[in-house]
């Protein structure tokens, strides 16, 4: 997930433009009121601007009204992450896991989690997240907003990072293993941190 940045004059001229969208879509709302597509870009609207209470409020309002299964699901995952944004490690999981349960082929809402969990050393809730789904194996050419490196290395690099933590060395050597397509700036650290699988 990403942080938030020193506000200079190109920022606030975003946060001008994401205000009046809110402004725009809120009209829109007032005529369509269950209209996903409105719901949907308003909570995206109000993450851009960093309000991310309000982020999650309206991409629940969302997953509950879209006809759209894709942008339903991302409206679930996208509330998850917006209160990982908030520290609210309770609400995010109960709406990541829902985006997951709602399209078990997605992987990233419990991704989220493990990153989360990287982030904090909590090993043991990474490795049980990521076991989850560390060997869903799907296309990802028909998804909307796919992370690709996510199903080819990324999950498979922190769960390696959880195993050599939790002492479990033959299965983090396992995923270390199933990573592809790595980009070339990441190659050397996992070829040097298969040593400490041996």
């Amino acid at each position: 997930y990403w942080k938030e940045t020193h506000e200079g004059a190109r920022n606030k001229d975003l946060k001008k433009k994401y205000r009046k969208d809110v402004d725009v879509l809120m009209k829109g709302l007032e005529e369509s009121p269950n209209n996903g597509r409105y719901l949907y870009y308003l909570g995206q609207s109000y993450q851009c601007l960093g309000e991310h209470e309000n982020a999650a409020k309206w991409f629940i309002e969302c997953s509950k009204h879209s006809t759209w299964y894709e942008e339903a699901y991302h409206a679930l995952y996208m509330a998850g992450v917006n209160y990982l944004h908030l520290n609210d490690l309770e609400n995010a999981k109960i709406w990541l896991i829902r985006a997951w349960r709602y399209n078990p082929q997605r992987i990233d809402p419990m991704f989220a989690l493990v990153e989360y969990h990287y982030s904090k050393k909590n090993y043991v809730e990474l490795y049980i997240a990521g076991k989850q789904v560390i060997d869903v194996q799907v296309d990802t050419r028909d998804m909307l907003f796919p992370r690709q490196d996510i199903y080819d290395w990324k999950l498979f690099d922190l769960m390696s990072v959880a195993c050599y933590n939790l002492g479990l060395i033959d299965e983090g050597k396992k995923y270390i293993m199933r990573m592809k397509n790595l980009p070339k700036y990441e190659i050397e650290r996992v070829q040097s941190n298969l040593k400490y699988f041996e």
